[in-house]
């Protein structure tokens, strides 16, 4: 991938007490980019030189520490905001796969795994073709900076859920377009 590119990129992960060996895992995959790691509790001192951490005193939940990590990236002029889960395992190719694909992309939110809403139920659901609104899962989700300025950060009050369902419609309503970029080893 482009090093222009590259650091127009801030990978942010929200944690809550991970698995030591495979958050290191995810962390030393993202070793080339600006990655913010928001600690939820039980983080520590991660050890790998050029990841920030953010400590919040409570538990924020995924929307809250997000959108602390959020501000951080747009502070240091990120185009393009990538919220990873804690436990989401990567391969150093898929990275920059990933990377390379959201370079062609337009302003928007991006992202390898597509939910859809059940109307039926108004439930969500991974995957499927189904009818229903696409959403891109909030386990790898890229979302370009003019989104947050004109649809918003994410509603903390969801805390752990729907969050990401809410930013996606948010943004279909403000012309924003969803784009699934699927790319194996992620």
């Amino acid at each position: 991938c482009s090093k222009a590119m590259s650091y127009k990129i801030h990978f942010i992960i929200i944690a809550f007490h991970p698995e030591k060996t495979a958050f290191r895992e995810l962390l030393l995959q993202l070793r080339p980019f600006n990655v913010t790691v928001i600690d939820n509790g039980g983080v520590g001192d991660v050890g790998i030189a050029k990841v920030d951490v953010l400590q919040n005193e409570t538990n924020l939940g995924y929307g809250g520490g997000a959108n602390v990590g959020i501000s951080a990236a747009m502070e240091k002029g990120a185009e393009w905001i990538v919220i990873l889960n804690q436990d989401v395992v990567l391969r150093e190719k898929s990275v920059h796969t990933f990377i390379e694909k959201l370079g062609d992309s337009r302003a928007g939110i991006a992202g390898p795994f597509v939910g859809r809403l059940d109307p039926a139920r108004w439930t969500t659901m991974l995957g499927g073709k189904k009818a229903g609104k696409m959403y891109i899962s909030g386990s790898v989700m890229a979302i370009h900076r003019d989104v947050l300025e004109r649809a918003g950060n994410f509603y903390e009050p969801y805390f752990l859920y729907y969050e990401e369902v809410d930013l996606c419609m948010r943004a279909v309503r403000k012309g924003f377009q969803l784009t699934h970029l699927p790319v194996s080893g992620i």
